[in-house]
């Protein structure tokens, strides 16, 4: 995949509300349901009517559809590359640096392929957390939108965002999606609703169990080994403006929660299967875990889950066990780190450089041989005579070394990533 300069996305000059519309139901237990959709430009930069019911195949939950973007004031519409021309973001420099990560991180879907985690075109991937839909149209572009799609958002900006941007690049007569807006948890926190705090400056880690003094330490630790930078403070600084408790960017709010396998049942009462299942949800995917049947569990064929340790690796083996108890046998761990989006964002750090162990993770090269020069004529005589291209060989992965165990001390989070076979 190429994309075009990394630089800072490009504003789209026309902002009309959501990106093509998704049919929704408006229902009494949500009151924030989608008014109807509004036109706008669509991946051509053309402006496409507002679809009918079910276009492209992407469809509101019926009790928590998410809001119109054109209600949410803090969503933007911007340009990020020539793969995605148009999406809603609610941080243009927050989406970016999403997008260069799961697009080209490894080449593709943040390294799934090198980690042993495949999907393929009919394949149904249900994703807690999803965000604005990073991961969402990654899926659609890498599989030419032929997946099935359950995408699952508690904060509603983001969510309004998540609706358009999946319905941007939907593929007619390919795409299935369900657009959630609500949050998971366990059996017992799955009654009304739940506070969320919010910062629209950093919003991928949206919660609904703030930070702790510690937590901060940990993610102002990871950030000077990632950054190399030596006054400790100004980072502590830098964490404790985006993320403290009671700083004026923080906002609160309020999403419905249920359980996932609540949630399935209730929006895919016949599904069978799920070849992937990603769960994002910022110190929250423990109780998610807790919120999914047996009978759920047994559908699932790969899982990607992102634990957040808190100061406490043993919530790692927490969920290494579960995964095995569940029935995958192939189980591992990623490489640990902390948030670093604030390195991006700050000093506009996208690799490491001041690690060893960082440097080998995170800037191992991909090098892609060139295709061999065309031959030259055969002769004056008889005239050049064409020469068939040849296709460049694959892209080759280099190994990466194997992950180190987490410390409380300078990892907030690390990743798990399950197969069965």
């Amino acid at each position: 995949m190429t994309t075009e300069s990394t630089g800072q996305p490009q504003p789209i000059t026309r902002l009309d509300g959501s990106a093509r519309g998704v049919a929704s139901s408006a229902t009494p237990e949500h009151p924030s349901a989608a008014p109807a959709p509004h036109p706008a430009p669509n991946s051509a930069g053309a402006t496409a009517a507002a679809p009918g019911p079910g276009a492209a195949g992407v469809r509101a939950s019926p009790r928590f559809p998410p809001p119109d973007p054109a209600t949410q004031p803090l969503v933007q519409t911007i340009r990020l590359s020539d793969i995605l021309p148009v999406v809603r973001c609610v941080h243009p420099t927050e989406a970016q640096f999403v997008h260069q990560h799961v697009f080209f991180g490894r080449i593709g879907g943040y390294g799934l392929k090198h980690l042993g985690i495949a999907v393929k075109p009919g394949d149904t991937v249900v994703d807690v957390g999803s965000n604005i839909g990073n991961f969402a149209m990654w899926l659609l572009k890498e599989l030419k939108g032929d997946v099935r799609l359950v995408v699952v958002e508690p904060v509603p900006a983001l969510a309004a965002c998540l609706a358009a941007n999946v319905e941007q690049y939907a593929v007619p007569g390919l795409t299935r999606a369900t657009v959630v807006n609500a949050g998971c948890t366990r059996p017992d926190k799955a009654v009304g609703t739940a506070r969320l705090t919010f910062n629209p400056g950093y919003t991928l880690l949206s919660t609904t169990d703030p930070f702790s003094g510690q937590e901060l330490e940990v993610m102002a630790a990871g950030l000077q080994r990632y950054t190399g930078r030596d006054d400790r403070s100004e980072l502590q600084a830098v964490v404790e403006q985006h993320l403290a408790p009671g700083v004026p960017t923080l906002q609160e709010v309020e999403a419905p929660m249920a359980t996932l396998s609540g949630l399935l049942a209730e929006e895919l009462p016949s599904l069978e299967r799920i070849d992937l299942l990603k769960i994002d949800a910022v110190k929250s995917e423990w109780d998610i875990l807790q919120g999914i049947a047996d009978e759920d569990w047994a559908k699932v064929r790969q899982a990607v889950i992102e634990v957040h340790l808190g100061g406490d690796v043993s919530r790692l083996d927490k969920v290494v066990g579960l995964l095995k108890q569940k029935g995958f046998t192939n189980v591992r761990t990623g490489w640990p780190g902390t948030p670093t989006f604030l390195a991006y964002k700050e000093y506009g750090m996208i690799k490491a450089a001041a690690s060893a162990r960082d440097a080998a993770a995170l800037s191992a090269s991909v090098h892609v041989p060139a295709a061999p020069a065309p031959a030259a004529a055969a002769g004056a005589k008889e005239g050049a005579k064409e020469v068939e291209a040849v296709a460049a060989p694959p892209v080759v992965l280099p190994a990466l070394p194997p992950p180190p165990k987490p410390s409380a001390e300078e990892h907030l989070l690390c990743a798990v990533y399950a197969t069965r076979d």
